[in-house]
């Protein structure tokens, strides 16, 4: 990747004590072929930019000077899989109500969208991405269902939002690491 690019997205960051409670929750789901994301990283993301020329950073960050939102509290309740518990790709937990970062998010697509950045084709569901399944079997497959189902209404925590983040990203085998490029504070 070239230097005059960064690949970028607009995030929500969670307390640390929802981080630990997440990594609880994850101590109990040693299952073959899932990688487990580090709690240190996990948040929602409300929009992912990625390849952004650094000439553009400063159009995002005004788009998010703009946001005139009040900071919400939310549950981190919930648990599912995308696309779904038959061919299970990722693991999230819950936020709800949803209300509000749909808000956001609608916001952040259709500014954006008229600076360029493409929309999001799938729909958007605010969620923690708490793991990735990499290669798994039917074996495999049905543990994950099972998880997932046996922890669906499970109620993790009530969170206050009070940021908005634009986040760099950079990618290492070993995981990545994420720096905040710009911090919203919200009213």
């Amino acid at each position: 990747m070239m230097r005059d690019e960064i690949r970028a997205f607009i995030a929500v960051d969670i307390p640390e004590t929802t981080r630990s409670k997440i990594s609880a929750l994850q101590r109990e789901m040693y299952i073959e072929g899932v990688k487990l994301v580090d709690p240190s990283l996990i948040h929602v993301t409300l929009k992912f930019l990625g390849d952004t020329p650094v000439k553009k950073i400063e159009d995002v960050i005004r788009v998010l000077e703009t946001i005139d939102v009040s900071s919400f509290k939310v549950n981190v309740r919930g648990m599912g899989a995308f696309p779904d518990l038959t061919n299970p790709r990722v693991v999230w937990i819950g936020l709800e109500p949803a209300s509000e970062f749909m808000r956001i998010h609608e916001k952040l697509e259709n500014t954006l969208s008229s600076l360029g950045f493409s929309r999001e084709r799938r729909s958007f569901t605010p969620h923690l991405t708490i793991a990735r399944v990499k290669r798994a079997g039917k074996n495999e497959r049905s543990l994950i269902a099972e998880f997932v189902r046996k922890n669906a209404e499970i109620d993790l925590d009530r969170i206050l939002v009070s940021e908005i983040k634009l986040k760099k990203s950079i990618l290492r085998p070993e995981g990545p690491i994420y720096t905040d490029i710009f911090v919203k504070k919200l009213r």
